[in-house]
């Protein structure tokens, strides 16, 4: 990202892929990542040469179990994670699960495709703010210049929902709507509720 601002649909599905095969393996063990950001992800060269993206650094991780002194903190109101990629749950200090990290990574998804999030602000209590308070700005108005696929708006909609009972309800579900996005393939995104309900 540093180097090239954004990275082409191809190779975003692929890397967004691996990533919700992370995350749910994650989930399906009950640990919630919480600080999923671009700094958190590796990417690695698989034996054949080809790249594998590895969700890092579960510090702020959270088993449902998790022990008395983070469960102490999270009630006190005190908000773990990169404010950048926070969902509006965790920036509201309410409890958490897998839905959360669909969030950052609809959020992670956008950064990689345009080299911007989808939420304006000049300061970060600003970029807070519009996410629980604003729609995120479509990805052909950040990157008028990238031909991106309706269906992949669509997708991202859907993942950037602020009640997390209107995104994917999973990672692989998420991860599998952008592979046939990015693929041409019909959108699954299906009705949903409008932002903010």
């Amino acid at each position: 990202m540093n180097k090239r601002g954004f990275l082409p649909l191809s190779e975003v599905a692929s890397l967004v892929r691996d990533i919700a095969a992370g995350l749910t393996l994650a989930h399906q063990l009950k640990i919630v990542h919480r600080d999923l950001k671009p700094e958190n992800v590796m990417v690695c060269r698989r034996a054949d040469g080809t790249e594998l993206a590895v969700v890092m650094d579960f510090g702020l991780a959270k088993e449902r179990r998790a022990g008395a002194e983070l469960q102490k903190l999270t009630a006190t109101g005190i908000i773990l994670g990169t404010p950048e990629f926070m969902s509006p749950e965790q920036l509201r200090g309410k409890p958490l699960d897998g839905r959360t990290d669909i969030y950052s990574l609809a959020l992670l998804t956008c950064e990689l495709l345009t080299g911007k999030l989808p939420f304006n602000g000049r300061t970060q209590q600003e970029l807070m703010i519009a996410r629980l308070r604003s729609d995120p700005t479509p990805l052909r108005k950040i990157r008028p210049d990238l031909s991106l696929p309706e269906s992949l708006e669509r997708v991202l909609r859907k993942a950037l929902q602020r009640n997390p009972d209107d995104r994917y309800q999973t990672a692989q579900e998420y991860g599998d709507a952008v592979s046939r996005a990015a693929s041409g393939e019909a959108d699954d995104a299906g009705p949903f509720r409008a932002f903010g309900r």
